[in-house]
């Protein structure tokens, strides 16, 4: 399965409890100033205005953070835009109240761990340097006047308390921060092992523990582009018998039987060669450094024999084999790694049709061969749906003649054979010219059917003329065991009702 990687659309909770620590600080502080104004030393309003805009001032980078326009800054504390309008706030008191400048001065102290939150040493030199030229603006403005009323115990109680309440802010900002670091650093540790997951799975096939498709080509690709004159050679393998295993005994004994096929093929290779599953049961071999086509089948009768000796899985003997197909990259007539693959494809089929267990190295004459069946699928397909294909019928002569007296033998047509032909502006073809590709998996169902409509159609237009001919047609193997077979026979026998069955004769 590929792994899953959550979505974080919230910021962490160490992020946002920051506001709402800070609008707790500022609703005690103002507790304070409202003793201070009992004292008579400033007015009842500055305490209210102190907790009303420390409150509106925090719920706005709050808002920030749940409203931002893009997801990147919903998801990052904003540090400098949190100390500018803090630091800002707590300096226009200094400036509006000199008398108690000290008071606001103290919790610029308080808010000086966030100037390390979410920032590099530039940006931590920055927030700094902007907070001492906040302050120096601060003093000046209020005539270089930074005063704490300590007159008697009760002022000297609330200046304690002031700074017992700033270190108290301080250290809970501290352990606000240092939490969200772990969940930081813990978030981090996360998506580093789902991306080494992610990693492993877009790598390897997760089966068989090889290289997938996707690397295999992405090496190969590498490969042709940074040693362009380096000797190269693939391999592609197909399982032979495998689906007949895969049928009989499940699909859990045919990955076990996968898996140790791709230990056994890499038992034979060399270090640097590598081994990918390419899909299904299909594998696939890079080899760099061969160069002759001794070498190749040196390989290739390894690999080959390799496959040859039973697999025993789940207590079941199974014998299989390999085809295989080599191509050499040719230094003077270099290709791409599509057209190597291609070509390592057209090897590995001529092994299959070659009798399997085998292994066959490319040469252009597949590839011509290849283009020509090619040619003639595209010729006949068009001709299917030209209707250029036609039946030709030739009359099959039986004798009749009495016992004994075969001298006097008459012959007759009570049968005939439906032949195939193709026309086109060059007149019209024998099958000889095309059967080669009747039976592939793009025709072999349509021509079929072509054939038995055609046939039943002449056969009824003879019988409705008083002529009982049985008419023989020639049905592809791929055509006569497809799943429809018996439909397409049943439907076209139904739209001739009446004409007996018998008169239509398959050939196989």
């Amino acid at each position: 399965m590929t792994p899953q990687l959550p979505v974080q659309d919230n910021p962490p909770s160490g992020d946002s409890s920051l506001p709402t620590l800070t609008i707790a600080g500022y609703a005690f502080y103002a507790l304070l100033l409202l003793a201070y104004a009992g004292l008579g030393l400033l007015p009842w309003i500055a305490a209210l205005a102190y907790a009303l805009l420390g409150a509106t001032v925090n719920l706005a980078v709050l808002n920030w953070m749940l409203y931002a326009p893009s997801q990147d800054a919903r998801s990052r504390f904003p540090a400098s835009l949190y100390l500018l309008l803090n630091a800002g706030l707590q300096l226009l008191f200094f400036a509006l109240l000199p008398g108690l400048g000290a008071l606001f001065i103290l919790p610029l102290i308080g808010l000086m761990p966030v100037t390390a939150l979410h920032a590099r040493r530039l940006q931590t030199a920055l927030s700094l340097v902007l907070m001492a030229a906040l302050t120096w603006a601060a003093i000046l403005l209020s005539q270089g006047q930074l005063q704490m009323p300590m007159r008697n115990w009760q002022e000297r109680s609330l200046a304690w308390i002031a700074l017992l309440a700033v270190l108290t802010f301080s250290a809970a900002l501290v352990v606000v921060i240092e939490g969200f670091n772990r969940a930081l650093i813990k978030e981090n540790l996360r998506l580093g092992k789902a991306y080494k997951a992610l990693r492993r799975f877009a790598l390897r096939d997760d089966l068989t523990g090889l290289a997938n498709r996707r690397i295999f080509l992405e090496h190969l690709n590498d490969q042709m582009r940074r040693h362009p004159g380096r000797a190269l050679s693939i391999g592609l393998m197909d399982l032979d018998r495998f689906k007949a295993v895969n049928d009989r005994l499940g699909h859990v004994v045919g990955d076990q039987l996968l898996i140790a096929v791709g230990q056994r093929l890499r038992s034979v290779l060399r270090e640097g060669d590598l081994l990918a599953r390419f899909g299904g049961d299909e594998f696939v071999v890079l080899l760099p450094g061969y160069s002759t086509e001794q070498h190749l089948s040196f390989i290739a009768k390894r690999l080959v024999g390799c496959i040859d000796e039973p697999f025993l899985i789940q207590g079941n003997n199974l014998q299989i084999g390999l085809s295989l197909g080599l191509v050499m990259q040719q230094a003077d007539a270099p290709v791409d790694a599509e057209t190597l693959v291609r070509r390592a494809d057209m090897a590995m089929y001529a092994a299959k049709k070659n009798g399997r267990q085998q292994y066959r190295i490319f040469d252009q004459q597949m590839e011509d061969a290849m283009q020509e069946r090619h040619r003639k699928l595209q010729w006949v397909q068009s001709a299917l749906q030209d209707n250029r294909l036609e039946l030709q019928y030739q009359p099959i002569l039986s004798l009749d003649a009495a016992p004994g007296s075969v001298a006097h033998a008459q012959a007759q047509i009570n049968e005939v054979e439906a032949l195939l032909r193709l026309r086109d502006t060059a007149g019209l073809h024998r099958a000889a010219s095309f059967e080669s590709v009747l039976d592939d998996d793009s025709l072999s169902v349509a021509v079929g059917r072509f054939v038995l409509a055609s046939a039943m159609r002449q056969i009824d237009a003879w019988f409705g003329a008083g002529k009982r001919l049985r008419v023989s047609v020639n049905i592809s193997p791929r055509h006569f065991l497809d799943p429809q077979f018996l439909s397409d026979l049943r439907s076209v026998l139904e739209q001739h009702p009446q004409c007996p069955a018998n008169l239509l004769a398959l050939e196989l």
